[in-house]
């Protein structure tokens, strides 16, 4: 019996090809050379970094707090009361993601949003699920 699970990628490129097998926009051979295909690729994969990035409620609270406005690190600390180290780690995940600058004056550091659309999606997500809460769900 034939079962595509147990195929590798080349395998299951040539027997959808062969059997004449397509997704359900284009069939896989455009898949693999369309620049469009690969760009909306790309997009995913950062999505899925974003939402990685964005996975921790104590990080949600920081991009929550850095919309409002430019924080040092000694003000973030105590706002969300957590060790330096901790603070740390959680700026780093967001700087990785691209979501988060920041930039030292003397001895202070202070972090901003890179992005200015992050205080947005994070407000629609926010009040999706302040509704859903709210509905009972």
């Amino acid at each position: 019996m034939f079962h595509p699970g147990c195929l590798g990628r080349s395998e299951k490129l040539k027997a959808a090809a062969k059997f004449g097998v397509y997704s359900s926009v284009m069939p896989i051979s455009a898949m693999e050379t369309d620049p469009r295909i690969a760009i909306e690729k790309r997009v995913y994969e950062r999505q899925a970094e974003l939402c990685k990035a964005f996975a921790n409620p104590t990080r949600l609270h920081l991009l929550d707090l850095l919309s409002q406005k430019e924080w040092s690190c000694t003000d973030l600390q105590g706002a969300l009361a957590i060790s330096k180290a901790n603070l740390s780690q959680h700026i780093a995940v967001l700087k990785g993601a691209g979501v988060v600058v920041s930039r030292r004056e003397g001895k202070k550091i202070y972090c901003s949003l890179a992005i200015p659309e992050v205080e947005q999606a994070c407000q629609i997500l926010r009040r999706v699920l302040i509704a859903k809460i709210e509905s009972g769900g």
